[in-house]
């Protein structure tokens, strides 16, 4: 009687395919030395900080607007601009990016009254409350990564 011996597999090199995200390490996928873009959806960056969150939503393949104006923008007394919507299931997530400035002076983190009302408004127009993101959090591409997915997935406690 003949037995029939099945052919033994050869060691295949693994393909890109056989892979998941999280196996891959963010700085493999995004070098640190790339430079930040200039421009983002046509707009003139506001800092390095906002190119970085740019770059960010774009790895993570968010869609977003830049520079969205609420209450007539710049163009009339008492508008806004939020820096980022980031257009999620089921509400969109406003989200202002935090620059040094604000670390430094006479700024230092403290909001005030007018700053608090509109982020009270804010999340009555948006139903989601305004996010915050610190340019310490964002000083390079995989950190803005990582903060920004953190940011846009973590739940938020309400305290308004």
């Amino acid at each position: 009687m003949r037995v029939y011996k099945f052919p033994t597999p050869r060691y295949r090199k693994p393909s890109l395919q056989d892979y998941t995200f999280s196996d891959f390490k963010i700085a493999e996928i995004v070098p640190e030395d790339e430079e930040l873009p200039t421009l983002i959806q046509g707009k003139a960056v506001g800092s390095k900080e906002e190119a970085r969150v740019a770059l960010a939503l774009d790895i993570l393949k968010y869609e977003y607007r830049y520079q969205y104006p609420i209450l007539g923008g710049s163009h009339l007394r008492g508008g806004y601009i939020i820096d980022f919507v980031v257009e999620t299931a089921p509400r969109p997530i406003p989200l202002e990016v935090q620059s040094e400035r604000w670390h430094t002076g006479a700024f230092a983190g403290a909001f005030s009254d007018d700053e608090m009302f509109r982020a009270y408004l804010i999340e009555h127009m948006f139903g989601e409350p305004l996010r915050y993101v610190w340019g310490d959090e964002l000083t390079t591409k995989s950190q803005a990564i990582g903060t920004v997915r953190r940011v846009l997935t973590e739940p938020v406690v309400r305290i308004l």
